[in-house]
């Protein structure tokens, strides 16, 4: 009989050392499940403060630079811990900065007390979010036409560490469409562009072309003009076989169509005054084996419903007068690299034989822009215009290469989204 007792009493011992146990695993269960619980609000509010600051980068909450606080309290509606606040206003905070851009990280704590672990001398839980919010498609563009993109010919766009970016898409035949990324806005569907690669990206609102801080120099007054025939008032024309050079100034209009002729745009420095030659009329480029150069240039395009065509059957050589390697930085930006500007209306078009060279942006919103005949166009800058019409053969196309410059991006490009 007390043998009896004494099992009964170990195994109410056990019981009971088992209920201590049992019941320290369910404490533990609800203390962790708790804890995941507010790992994913603490989660949420870094996610929401990071997009918020994406979504309204400028406004006093979201300063650039590092700020620690509650930026955002009402997406934050536990009360956690702002720990900091990261928003540099470029994109190196950017998983891939090649086509993601103006990224904010967020850090985010959130402590409470325990419920069943203070038993185990764990008073209370603390836990720690980060979140990284950008846009997808803000990098450098290769070209940005906000309006349409139409392509028949046989070649298309060779982009390298830039985006393109289009307001539609009508592909006729298979031409290479290639870039970092391809972007189609206004809600009009990836699938139209047939030979985008990689595969083009919707995005549901408009495309708007980027805003300039400060525009190109005007000029008021014409520049030095040597070998060509006409005034300053009507259109200056070089004649056949002849060497023309032209100083910085304002023009009426320009003519180097005629057969091997050499038209040479002459800076007088790199000054805005120095470097910028303004045409207001008809803007004829090199003809039949003419050439026309101009380094540290800047083209003003200054006519409304202007005609423009770069190049026939010559070959053109523009560089804008600000340095043209490194990304955007310091005195070199967007604006400082452009070579040309138009502010207007008007048509751009390139339908020369021979392959030229334009080495800065060419920044033309209200501008059409078409590219025809066999030779090609190598753009080391983003193209800005309204349109794009390629229907050329041969070698035709557009080569662009943002890694040689600082390029455009367009006003608010791509779609707020969580990045990391």
């Amino acid at each position: 009989m007390n043998k009896r007792y004494r099992q009964r009493g170990a195994v109410a011992v056990i019981i009971g050392l088992m209920m201590v146990v049992l019941v320290g695993f369910i404490g533990l269960a609800i203390d962790f499940g708790y804890a995941y619980v507010k790992k994913n609000q603490v989660q949420n509010v870094a996610d929401a403060e990071a997009l918020a600051c994406v979504i309204n980068p400028t406004s006093a909450p979201c300063p650039i630079g590092t700020t620690a606080g509650d930026l955002y309290p009402d997406v934050n509606t536990y009360g956690f811990t702002v720990i900091s606040t990261e928003n540099p206003g470029d994109n190196s905070l950017c998983p891939l900065p090649a086509t993601q851009s103006h990224c904010a990280r967020v850090s985010v704590s959130g402590t409470w007390n325990t419920f069943f672990i203070p038993l185990f001398g764990q008073t209370t839980l603390t836990v720690q979010s980060v979140a990284i919010a950008g846009k997808q498609g803000g990098g450098p563009g290769c070209i940005i036409a906000s309006s349409y993109f139409n392509v028949s010919g046989s070649q298309g766009i060779n982009g390298s560490n830039c985006a393109n970016y289009f307001g539609s898409v009508s592909v006729n035949g298979n031409p290479p469409i290639t870039g970092t990324a391809n972007y189609i806005y206004n809600g009009n569907a990836p699938a139209s562009c047939t030979s985008c690669q990689p595969p083009a990206i919707g995005v549901s609102g408009p495309l708007v072309a980027p805003t300039l801080s400060s525009p190109p120099y005007k000029p008021s007054t014409p520049g030095t003009i040597s070998g060509f025939t006409g005034t300053a008032a009507t259109t200056l024309t070089c004649p056949t076989k002849a060497t023309c050079t032209l100083g910085p100034g304002r023009y009426n209009g320009l003519d180097c169509s005629n057969s091997l002729s050499v038209c040479n745009l002459m800076p007088t420095d790199t000054t805005p005054a120095g470097s910028t030659f303004e045409f207001d009329g008809t803007f004829q480029g090199p003809g039949n084996n003419g050439t026309m150069v101009g380094n540290k240039v800047v083209l003003y395009l200054g006519g409304n419903g202007q005609s423009v065509n770069l190049a026939g059957g010559g070959s053109l050589t523009l560089t804008s007068p600000s340095p043209t390697s490194g990304p955007c930085s310091g005195s070199v930006t967007p604006e400082s690299q452009i070579v040309i500007y138009a502010p207007n209306t008007g048509t751009l078009n390139y339908n020369g034989n021979v392959a030229s060279n334009i080495t800065g942006n060419i920044y033309a919103p209200g501008f059409g822009f078409g590219l025809g005949g066999n030779g090609g166009l190598n753009v080391a800058g983003t193209v800005v215009v309204s349109s794009y019409t390629d229907n050329g053969g041969g070698n035709s196309g557009l080569t662009s290469n943002g890694a040689n410059t600082c390029g455009f991006t367009p006003n608010g490009s791509g779609q707020v989204i969580l990045v990391d």
